[in-house]
């Protein structure tokens, strides 16, 4: 049972751990050009739709799970908006033809 490594294991560790500072420094490099951001505001103030838009802007887009979540939210607001138009547009007939009665 020696104590003392073998020059082929102790040269193995050395190079084990410059790869493992370069990965560090590496991290280090890209964490300094990551900018954080805090929104902070009350409720229903647009922080979500702010971070939403920022993300389609300059960040990796939506996913496709987000996409299809985002799709069926899109459709039922502009059936919901449909709707409601087509009641005003009854209500606004109705008030005109009362106004030439």
């Amino acid at each position: 049972m020696g104590l003392c490594q073998s020059d082929a294991s102790a040269k193995a560790d050395r190079e084990k751990q410059k790869q493992i500072e370069k990965q560090q420094l590496k991290k280090a490099k890209s964490e300094d050009q990551i900018y954080k951001l805090l929104l902070l505001g009350p409720g229903e103030s647009g922080k979500s739709t702010l971070f939403r838009r920022l993300k389609t802007l300059y960040g990796d887009g939506y996913t496709d799970k987000d996409r299809l979540t985002l799709k069926s939210a899109i459709f039922n607001n502009t059936i919901s908006f449909i709707q409601a138009l087509v009641v005003k547009v009854h209500f606004y007939q109705n008030l005109s033809t009362l106004e030439y009665l």
